[in-house]
């Protein structure tokens, strides 16, 4: 099995876990047909923006067909946790960890964008029985190239996986399936809770690009807000984050985020390091 490496304080190869300093890991991409885009910048005055300045515009378009199924943002827990498996539009509550769920930050369409070779992807882990998780990433025909499972703590929290520099780039304009599964038992079983989510890497046009180019990181993930592309706009915040954990400004930031896309509960819970 091929391996990377974590850095558990870099977004950059990393599935971030709050007791686990190293591990290894890779991930292997498979094909959903799909066209091309080009991200579009948006007019953008920086300075006279409201307090809450990242605004996401969620992209009219739905996720890709699932030929077994649609897929979910919210996995409900081992039976320790919770028993029932949510839908996409169930409620959440971390503060409850009787109901607390496996959940993956993606908006309601469980569909996302990313100019990215190899982008970042965000699970809320509950407190659970589970000491492992499975982390895939496949094709609508559920054919994939790799797998791997990645030990994880009790402590519930928001963590984070980048694709490694070992697995293949994103090809422009096609469908990706991605999902995260916790191990409840010795092994996995086909039963266990289950998030899954889409995400497509696109193309910025120029003046996006040059936006981009001149921007701080906050008024990058603005201009990435704006443009619809959520993958890169979480990502940009959570870096923030956790190299300025004391800044309120950016831990509104990101609360307001994860609320325009119905996570208000998850925007609670720690990003782990």
């Amino acid at each position: 099995m091929a391996e990377g490496d974590i850095n558990t304080m870099n977004l950059k190869d990393s599935w971030h876990l709050p007791t686990v300093a190293s591990l290894g890991l890779g991930l292997t991409l498979a094909v959903v047909a799909g066209q091309p885009k080009t991200a579009t910048a948006q007019s953008i005055n920086l300075e006279k923006q409201a307090s809450t300045q990242v605004t996401f515009e969620s992209p009219a378009e739905p996720a890709p067909r699932n030929t077994t199924g649609a897929s979910s943002r919210d996995g409900g827990a081992c039976t320790q946790t919770s028993s029932a498996i949510h839908s996409t539009t169930a409620s959440l509550s971390p503060s409850n960890e009787s109901s607390a769920s496996v959940t993956s930050l993606i908006p309601t369409n469980d569909r996302g964008l990313t100019t990215e070779k190899r982008p970042t992807l965000f699970v809320y882990l509950p407190r659970s029985s589970a000491s492992e998780v499975f982390i895939s990433m496949e094709d609508e025909y559920e054919n994939y190239h790799y797998h791997t499972t990645l030990p994880i703590s009790d402590a519930p929290g928001i963590f984070s996986f980048t694709v490694p520099e070992t697995a293949p780039i994103l090809a422009m304009g096609t469908n990706y399936k991605w999902s995260v599964s916790l191990i409840c038992g010795d092994e996995l079983d086909p039963g266990d809770p289950k998030v899954e989510g889409w995400i497509q890497r696109i193309e910025p046009d120029v003046a996006l690009s040059a936006e981009l180019e001149t921007a701080d990181p906050l008024e990058q993930a603005v201009l990435y807000a704006a443009s619809g592309i959520w993958y890169d706009t979480l990502a940009t915040l959570a870096d923030l984050r956790l190299s300025h954990p004391d800044d309120s400004q950016l831990e509104v930031e990101w609360s307001e985020l994860l609320k325009s896309v119905g996570l208000e509960e998850v925007a609670r819970e720690p990003l782990a390091e």
